[in-house]
């Protein structure tokens, strides 16, 4: 019996992987059988168990392979000048990438959701969720050191804070971008812009 690729065994399981994201985003977690990704993977029962032991493994391997893209996006961004993006308008522009590219809200939703009860999962949300808050922190530090003319240690002292108000206010934004019809996620996000632009060096 010949031996399977390596090679082989990755296409097999990305093959399972886009069956089982097509089935969750039609359905949802909840309603998708394993029957159902079976079918839409046009697989054997064997084939599908052979990669992934449960519709929870694969929800997990879907989140990591749905949210992988996005990661290096999480970076700090300069505009034409190279001033660093205000540290709003960097989150705005995040998430409209992170929204792109796992083609809008209600998947990240789902697996916000069923994060609070699977470990599998939550560690995969945790995984997307504490990269895009380093990448807001990165961008709050550059921006409070080179804009407002903070001290290193100063602009560090407020950048957790300030990392995790605009991450609330992302959460905030992808429930409201779901179920508000029309919601503006680049205005919801400017009302919090005093907060940042009041910031001044501690010895001015």
């Amino acid at each position: 019996m010949p031996k399977v690729s390596e090679e082989h065994r990755e296409q097999r399981r990305k093959q399972i992987l886009d069956a089982a994201e097509r089935s969750f985003a039609r359905k949802g977690f909840h309603d998708t059988s394993m029957s159902d990704i079976i079918g839409e993977a046009g697989l054997s029962v064997g084939a599908i168990y052979g990669h992934y032991a449960s519709k929870s493994e694969l929800i997990a391997a879907v989140a990591e392979q749905v949210f992988a893209p996005a990661q290096p996006r999480f970076q700090p961004v300069r505009d034409d000048n190279g001033v660093p993006l205000h540290p709003l308008d960097f989150a705005d522009r995040v998430s409209d990438n992170l929204l792109s590219t796992v083609g809008g809200s209600g998947l990240p939703l789902q697996v916000w959701g069923e994060a609070t009860v699977d470990d599998n999962l939550r560690h995969a949300f945790l995984t997307v969720f504490g990269g895009l808050l380093g990448g807001i922190r990165a961008q709050i530090v550059l921006w409070l050191t080179e804009v407002k003319e903070l001290a290193d240690d100063e602009a560090d002292a407020l950048a957790d804070g300030l990392a995790s108000l605009v991450g609330g206010l992302l959460q905030g934004a992808l429930v409201q971008t779901e179920f508000v019809s029309g919601f503006d996620r680049g205005a919801y996000l400017r009302i919090a812009h005093p907060v940042f632009d009041s910031i001044e060096p501690a010895s001015s």
